[in-house]
């Protein structure tokens, strides 16, 4: 056989390493030289192994973001009581839940309500937010 087929084949070999490198973001003087000498087994590890690289990438887990905590407000620290219609105590609940039942029509601005900072059952219209919050702190 001819030396001159010998070299010429190390060298394609070297190039298409070399070229197929670049193309994957590898070095590319590195992969020219393993292509050099290692031939068509050097272009086949290349081949493989960014095949392997690009199916660990894709099987990486996709995570949710992260939930923010909620954290409760000072209103909603306070347990609320209501009376229902049959005029039987419903609760605890926090502030928040109190203003979703009237919201969804459950209670009324009349309904009775009561919590730790007052000293008797009080219709939802006659009882405002500062003031219970004000009475917390001075407990």
């Amino acid at each position: 056989m001819n030396p001159g087929f010998f070299v010429l084949s190390w060298l394609v070999t070297g190039i298409i390493s070399a070229y197929m490198a670049h193309k994957k973001q590898k070095n590319l003087f590195l992969w020219f030289a393993i292509g050099l000498f290692f031939g068509i087994f050097g272009i086949a590890y290349l081949y493989f192994l960014i095949k392997k690289e690009a199916l660990q990438e894709k099987t990486k887990p996709i995570l949710p973001p992260p939930k923010k905590e909620v954290k409760p407000t000072e209103e909603d620290l306070v347990f609320w009581y209501y009376l229902d219609k049959e005029d039987k105590s419903t609760g605890p609940i926090s502030f928040t839940a109190l203003m979703k039942e009237l919201k969804i029509g459950n209670i009324t601005n009349t309904t009775y309500v009561w919590n730790e900072n007052l000293t008797s059952w009080r219709a939802l219209n006659e009882v405002s937010k500062s003031e219970n919050l004000s009475q917390k702190t001075t407990n």
